[in-house]
């Protein structure tokens, strides 16, 4: 998946080892505040806001239910950030 043409809020250079970046470069690319983002998707407030702010991973049911909302998203990049391509 190409990110620029996709997303091109981000370019290449940026690495998105942690859950938490993976969780802004999709909030951001959606171009949604995070209240909207958080209704679109239909996930719990709190979940995404730990998972936002470094309190915790990303768990099954929040990812399960960006991919379902965003599926051009590869679920193992969501998941497991760039070691998914290796």
């Amino acid at each position: 998946m190409d990110d620029r043409n996709v997303f091109p809020c981000y370019g290449r250079s940026h690495n998105f080892y942690y859950d938490y970046e993976r969780l802004d470069f999709v909030l951001r690319a959606s171009g949604l505040s995070h209240r909207d983002f958080i209704r679109e998707v239909g996930c719990d407030f709190n979940t995404f806001m730990e998972v936002r702010h470094r309190r915790r991973p990303f768990d099954a049911d929040l990812v399960r239910k960006i991919h379902a909302r965003y599926p051009q998203i590869d679920l193992e990049w969501l998941l497991c950030g760039p070691d998914a391509r290796l």
